[in-house]
């Protein structure tokens, strides 16, 4: 690649395995080893997406939607286990309980897909 950048080694999305359709929290909490083991080297930003459908109970009405996390950045893989559970997993209950809460009376029913994406980049030290 002549002077290109390898765009697998910048940008990555790694589908990640859904454990419990029925619970997105213990599907990405058991996909921890298939996060670790598919991490780009280097500075890297995180964030998990999902494709979740929510019911409204006693009634036939389902809807299809995204939740998503904020992008965590992390520099030392030592770092992995406190972003995962402090940052990612956390925002993933609050991006939950807005979707919730937005739809007024609807629940979590089924995860579709569940996504890691990935951003290398370089942080500014002062």
């Amino acid at each position: 690649m002549d002077g290109q950048t390898n765009l697998k080694n910048v940008f990555r999305t790694t589908e990640l395995p859904i454990s419990q359709k029925n619970s997105i929290i213990q599907s990405v909490t058991d996909s921890y080893d298939t996060v670790k083991q598919n991490l780009i080297k280097g500075s890297i930003k995180l964030q998990i997406v999902a494709n979740v459908e929510f019911e409204k109970p006693n009634t036939s009405e389902s809807i299809n939607t995204h939740v998503s996390t904020k992008q965590h950045s992390l520099t030392r893989i030592e770092d992995l286990d406190k972003i995962f559970k402090d940052n990612l997993i956390a925002d993933l209950v609050d991006a939950i309980d807005h979707a919730k809460v937005r739809g007024s009376g609807w629940s979590e029913a089924t995860v579709h897909k569940l996504e890691m994406k990935q951003t290398r980049y370089h942080p500014i030290l002062g």
